[in-house]
């Protein structure tokens, strides 16, 4: 993405830009000025912000009616003053977030506009119907939405009502009608995630190439999320020394899901030559901080997890069998080779529920993690069997612990033994 150099312009989307900027205190406006502009270039991009500001001069010198300011230059009629409420006006849910696809689901749900809806009004009915709207609504190949990705929306929201709430001391004023709500558990089941098999992870390596195919090396030896790894920057990734690793922090380019994925993660065989390969291949001639810089901009990391996913489907239709899988089969990995729980969480990124874990050097995990990962790869590799069905990660441990029991039990249900 070319990054464009015009003040007060932020790109939102494909060819979509937003302009803002507060308004002066000698203007008798307060908040800001809000406009949407779509550009497929940078000439009618710089063609539409010169209009805009233009626009946004004549608000200022109250030579256009703030209330009638009608779009142009590409814009969408989103254009808008927002306004800064004083103390003394209730809160709304405007006030609480800036949540896009759910406050537009929630809207629809309730008919109520977040800058008119008081979070004192928000009722238990209001959360139902958001609930039922998501979970009624289709995806581009027609299907309904997962019971997962609705369990997600409604724990953003909840989330979002408890700060606010929280934040503007009305705890002791209204209650959070998203807290508590259900989300058929069965169906959450039904929605898990499961290991890919080793049929389809060589299948991908032969399907992609370029920095798709570094990328999906790279998930696949750290267990990394896909943003960690598309949004590394050249200088976190460490390739020579005793023990090489990424970086995973938090930078402008990307942010982290929480605060325990930032971490050191070991860089051991196949992912190691990935990241060398990476880090020799980096455009000389036009230089970018980051590894990967086509994916380093607006929603890059899930344009890069659906062209994966692209790939992945034509090797396998099962749903349980996503970009995302490559964690559960790391998981997978690190448990039959006997690693302790508390190093899993280190290498996945996933938080301990002791605070002595977080005690002591980074670089001392970092060699404990990389001999764990050393341990992964001579150890017997179970996980090379492919087992169909719901009970495989069941004869998964039953086989680790109890071997005997495991050829009996797989002899009667026609299991590879």
């Amino acid at each position: 993405m070319r990054k464009n150099c015009l003040p007060h312009i932020k790109q939102i989307g494909k060819n979509r830009y937003e302009f803002r900027k507060r308004m002066p205190r000698d203007s008798g406006h307060t908040g800001e000025f809000k406009r949407r502009i779509r550009a497929k270039d940078m000439a009618a991009l710089a063609q539409a912000y010169a209009g805009v500001l233009s626009e946004y001069e004549q608000v200022c010198a109250g030579e256009i009616d703030r209330l009638k300011i009608k779009p142009s230059h590409g814009a969408g009629p989103s254009a808008r003053l927002v306004p800064v409420l004083p103390p003394s006006m209730p809160k709304t849910l405007a006030d609480a977030a800036h949540l896009n696809r759910i406050r537009a689901i929630m809207e629809g749900a309730t008919g109520i506009p977040f800058d008119r809806f008081p979070l004192t009004e928000l009722r238990r009915e209001h959360a139902r119907a958001t609930r039922d709207r998501m979970a009624g609504r289709l995806k581009a190949n027609g299907e309904r939405i997962s019971a997962g990705t609705v369990f997600r929306g409604m724990t953003i929201l909840n989330a979002m009502i408890n700060h606010a709430l929280l934040e503007f001391n009305l705890t002791d004023t209204c209650r959070n009608p998203f807290r508590g709500l259900s989300v058929d558990k069965d169906v959450l089941a039904s929605d898990r995630r499961d290991s890919l098999p080793d049929h389809v992870v060589e299948g991908m390596r032969g399907r992609l190439s370029d920095d798709l195919r570094i990328i999906w090396r790279l998930l696949e030896g750290t267990g990394c999320r896909v943003a960690e790894v598309t949004g590394v920057r050249c200088e976190d990734v460490v390739v020579d020394g005793d023990w090489p690793h990424l970086i995973i922090k938090g930078h402008s380019g990307r942010r982290l899901k929480t605060a325990s994925s930032e971490r050191l993660v070991p860089l051991v065989g196949d992912a190691l030559e990935a990241a060398r390969e990476a880090v020799t291949g980096v455009n000389v001639s036009q230089p970018s901080p980051y590894l990967f810089p086509r994916y380093v901009r607006y929603r890059g990391p899930e344009a890069a997890s659906a062209t994966l996913m692209k790939h992945l489907r034509g090797l396998t239709s099962d749903k349980r069998h996503v970009v995302h899988s490559l964690r559960h089969r790391m998981k997978d990995r690190l448990r039959l080779a006997g690693v302790p729980k508390e190093i899993q969480d280190v290498i996945l990124g996933h938080a301990s529920a002791s605070v002595g874990e977080t005690y002591g050097s980074r670089f001392a995990l970092l060699r404990v993690s990389a001999e764990a990962i050393q341990r992964r790869d001579s150890a017997q590799s179970v996980q090379r069997r492919e087992y169909p069905g719901s009970r495989r990660n069941d004869l998964l441990r039953q086989r680790q612990g109890h071997p005997d029991r495991f050829s009996v039990l797989a002899e009667k249900l026609d299991y590879p033994a």
